[in-house]
């Protein structure tokens, strides 16, 4: 799910700084985990949405047990999202 919560939180404490949200960089994340690449796509389209500047792509805690199957993860997830 998208964490619309802490966006909004976020938001209210760039606010409070008296800064605009074009002041400080929005980092999304997106977890690998279930490994469904039409999440990632919505994921990637939220995010892009509500102006992410940065991405990272989470390959942690997925059951990997090699460097090699991480680097796959990291080549499905852009084969799907970099057309």
């Amino acid at each position: 799910l998208f964490p619309y919560t802490t966006l909004f939180r976020s938001q209210r404490f760039i606010d409070e700084a008296g800064r605009s949200r074009s002041e400080v960089g929005l980092e999304a994340r997106i977890s690998y985990k279930p490994g469904d690449p039409k999440a990632w796509e919505t994921n990637l389209r939220d995010w892009q949405v509500v102006g992410a500047d940065y991405l990272s792509f989470n390959t942690m805690s997925c059951g990997f047990t090699t460097p090699g199957e991480h680097i796959q993860a990291l080549k499905d997830f852009a084969s799907v999202t970099l057309k």
